[in-house]
């Protein structure tokens, strides 16, 4: 990174950041071209979860090519204004991550359900119950993460 004192290198704030973050832009490649969705996920232990249906465009693209990237941000759009005119003495506040890593897919029941839990437990402290008719309609997508970093927007 460039601008060093804009680095976060210290996993708990990367995972702090992913913690808060809504929605994960995850990129795949769709042959040529680049392909990103944003997507809801769950985090633990190095390792996105993401769910999907067992057959569409994402999961194709995954099985053609498993590499990813991804990004999340929080804190989006705050923006630090100057006394000047000087457009370059403005600034942005924000906190995001960006990392690469392989996804794999699982559809047995019961990796799905665990996945789904990790997912699930950003919203709630609950034991979910997952149907078996659903469960059997849904790919549960694990990003390995290989690296990861964090940046903040909020020095000038």
């Amino acid at each position: 990174m460039r601008r060093k004192e804009k680095e976060i290198t210290e996993l708990s704030e990367i995972e702090a950041i992913l913690a808060r973050a809504e929605i994960l832009h995850l990129a795949m490649c769709d042959g040529e071209r680049p392909y990103v969705l944003p997507l809801n996920f769950g985090y633990r232990t190095g390792r996105l979860y993401l769910h999907s249906a067992r057959a569409g465009k994402k999961i194709a693209i995954l099985r053609a090519n498993p590499l990813v990237s991804f990004a999340a941000s929080v804190d989006v759009a705050r923006l630090v204004p100057s006394d000047t005119s000087d457009a370059c003495k403005y600034g942005m506040r924000f906190k995001s991550v960006v990392g690469a890593g392989r996804a794999t897919i699982s559809e047995t029941l019961e990796e799905i359900a665990a996945g789904l839990d990790v997912l699930m437990s950003r919203y709630g402290d609950h034991n979910f119950e997952y149907k078996e008719e659903i469960l059997n309609k849904t790919a549960l997508i694990t990003i390995e993460i290989e690296s990861m970093t964090g940046k903040r927007g909020d020095v000038v």
